[in-house]
């Protein structure tokens, strides 16, 4: 048996069916919604798979961990410029609303989240460099508050659910809250009142 040269790294060969427990050892967990199940309006399998995070043993070990991306939408535009996409995400959202807690903040999903689920009229616009910007004030911006403390409850109840005293839930969504307006462009966050 030849023994490892020190200083190589062993190289891992992701098949499809090793794929989810490769991406679980770097702490993502993906799920793909396709065009053919926005469609149908069928909601089993990715609900199936939101709902395995939700047992009280993956709770706190999946915390930011969701990966979501949709698959068959190949032109170049936005999600939320999808109708039929924004439409059944918020019907998704309807069923399963934690989406603050496990959402990946490193792959821009705060913001991808909040855009389908405030969509598909939202005040944005693309700069001379094509970055979307939000025009933030006025209905869009009670809109966005409705949505943030929505997303905030749903998430200290979920974690309540798992034995962790009140004030403890809060402060991590407290803190999960903060760290999503800050991936969204609202450097001076503020979540004082959030409890």
């Amino acid at each position: 048996m030849q023994k490892k040269k020190p200083g190589k790294r062993e190289r891992r060969i992701v098949t499809r069916a090793n794929a989810r427990k490769e991406l679980a050892n770097l702490g993502i967990y993906p799920v793909v919604i396709t065009k053919s199940q926005i469609a149908s309006g069928d909601f089993r399998s990715p609900l199936a798979a939101l709902r395995k995070l939700n047992k009280p043993k993956n709770v706190w070990s999946n915390r930011q961990s969701l990966v979501l991306s949709f698959s068959g939408y190949e032109e170049d535009r936005p999600l939320w410029q999808y109708p039929e996409i924004c439409s059944y995400f918020q019907r998704l959202h309807a069923h399963w609303p934690y989406w603050l807690w496990y959402a990946r903040i490193e792959d821009y999903q705060p913001g991808m989240i909040v855009s389908l689920l405030l969509g598909p009229n939202l005040p944005l616009e693309q700069n001379a460099e094509g970055i979307w910007q939000m025009s933030v004030g006025g209905d869009f911006s009670v809109r966005l508050s409705h949505l943030l403390t929505e997303l905030l409850q749903a998430s200290v109840q979920l974690l309540e659910r798992t034995g962790r005293a009140e004030e403890i839930c809060k402060k991590w969504c407290a803190v999960q809250l903060y760290q999503w307006l800050r991936a969204m462009g609202f450097a001076e966050a503020n979540v004082h009142g959030t409890s």
